[in-house]
């Protein structure tokens, strides 16, 4: 089943989402669970305040890019 832009919409605006990869949800298929683990401080800014947070804080090295820097 393809997903609408409303249903992506709808699965990418929820905080719990915020700070992931950039297209995140393109790895996940079918009825998958997505398991997060962050550190303390990041876990508490994500379920407490309203603070922006970036994409990728909870990814801060990407281990395909060596020259990508935390």
């Amino acid at each position: 089943m393809k997903m609408t832009m409303q249903d992506m919409r709808k699965l990418t605006s929820r905080r719990e989402t915020h700070g992931m990869r950039l297209g995140w949800y393109k790895g996940v298929k079918g009825l998958f669970t997505v398991l997060r683990v962050l550190p303390p401080e990041l876990f508490d800014k994500l379920m407490t305040t309203n603070e922006p947070i970036r994409p990728n804080s909870s990814t801060p090295k990407n281990p395909h890019h060596a020259g990508d820097s935390a």
